[in-house]
């Protein structure tokens, strides 16, 4: 096998429902759940969008600029948008990120003179360290986090334990 197969299918390996198509086997497993006290069936509702946002001071800054005609890419050639250097900083009573309280930060002018206010929110902390393995695949590459080439040369990996 090459690929995961996305459609529908026929159940195998799994004892007296092998054979049985998706179509038919959803009900025949779930009856069979509830007969034998193993389960029973449920329709979940107002399931959401996982938010990366987050309210606070560290994380990775969002790097969109936000102004009177919509949301802006930072530029490339001001990436990466780096959290300021402050003495200290308290949360906000209106919710909002410490970062918003901090004029230098959020006042932004584009490269086009367009005003802006930087988004204040920063991502959550697995947004650092969901890439950091690719590191690994060009660790003395100065020009950028890593080469697409080298990364393609060395993964995926049978293990990694990070």
């Amino acid at each position: 096998m090459d690929a995961a197969w996305p459609g529908e299918g026929v159940m195998v390996q799994s004892g007296p429902f092998d054979g049985i198509s998706t179509d038919v086997a959803v009900a025949k497993v779930t009856a069979w759940l509830e007969e034998t006290g193993r389960g029973k069936r449920a329709v979940n509702y107002k399931l959401r969008d996982w938010g990366i946002s987050r309210q606070r001071y560290w994380g990775t800054p969002i790097p969109i600029v936000h102004t009177a005609d919509g949301e802006v890419a930072v530029p490339f050639e001001q990436l990466p948008v780096r959290l300021p250097d402050v003495p200290h900083y308290e949360p906000t009573d209106s919710g909002q990120s410490p970062l918003a309280t901090i004029p230098q930060f959020v006042n932004v002018t584009l490269p086009d003179g367009t005003p802006g206010r930087r988004e204040t929110d920063t991502m959550g902390t697995f947004a650092c360290s969901s890439w950091y393995f690719l590191r690994f695949t060009d660790p003395e590459n100065n020009q950028a986090a890593f080469d697409k080439i080298q990364a393609a040369y060395w993964l995926s990996v049978d293990l990694y334990v990070g």
